[in-house]
């Protein structure tokens, strides 16, 4: 096998890849408890803060890093919603949506879009929202791209962990399936406390950035609602 023009000036070159190999570093990402997607996985549940602070301020191999992911749990909550037929706060909108529509003009299509799609809609603020929140509210501790590198792991744990718990509670009645989004928050706060609490930092510190991200998710929400508005109105 002759040298690719691309390869590094180097002579180390590891041994060829086998079906063997193949299959141990598929192992080791996907199923490893230690490392990998179900170590990360398992280590943002257990100890979320200092999960974070160990990628971010030493880029640990063993963690996932945070878009790629964020990607998997963003396609593993897709396929949960579209396995259980979308769980039911999700078919409440587009029910709502019909009968909304019932003696009255149709509704357009950006909103028809929104409403089904409020999910994604909110995983496009949640990030800057949470990023937000941590600059001001440990303004000198975090800087921008830290904040968002901490903002893309917890939207990629709870989107998931909140789906499945919905997936579960979509037998319950009324709206238990819709409960598991207070998780969201309560996450958020366990982070920051962990991932502050070396620096000094206390729970009480946790709480108003939770409550800080709140009031900038409600924002950003708001803010988006008008610009979908505004550009219904122009192209609709």
């Amino acid at each position: 096998m002759t040298d690719s023009p691309d390869a590094p000036a180097h002579s180390d070159r590891p041994a060829r890849l086998t079906l063997r190999g193949f299959a141990v570093s598929v192992q080791r990402e996907v199923f490893d408890a230690d490392r990998g997607l179900l170590g990360t996985w398992l280590q943002l549940w257990r100890r979320p803060g200092a999960t974070i602070r160990r990628y971010i301020e030493w880029r640990d191999p063993r963690l996932t890093p945070p878009v790629r992911y964020a990607i998997v749990c963003l396609a593993l909550s897709t396929l949960v919603l579209q396995w259980f037929g979308g769980i039911e706060y999700k078919v409440g909108f587009a029910q709502g949506i019909a009968a909304a529509e019932e003696g009255s003009e149709p509704i357009p299509a950006w909103a028809r879009s929104i409403g089904e799609h409020l999910h994604w809609w909110l995983y496009l603020v949640a990030v800057p929202a949470m990023a937000g929140a941590l600059e001001s509210g440990y303004r000198g501790r975090i800087n921008w791209a830290e904040a968002l590198a901490f903002a893309t792991y917890v939207l990629a744990q709870i989107s998931l962990g909140v789906i499945l718990l919905a997936a579960l509670a979509s037998e319950l009645p009324g709206y238990a399936d819709s409960l598991p989004w207070l998780l969201w928050p309560a996450y958020f706060a366990a982070a920051c406390h962990g991932y502050f609490k070396p620096d000094g930092k206390g729970l009480g510190r946790a709480l108003s950035t939770m409550a800080l991200m709140l009031a900038f998710l409600v924002l950003f929400t708001t803010a988006l609602a008008f610009v979908a508005i505004a550009l219904g109105r122009a192209f609709g």
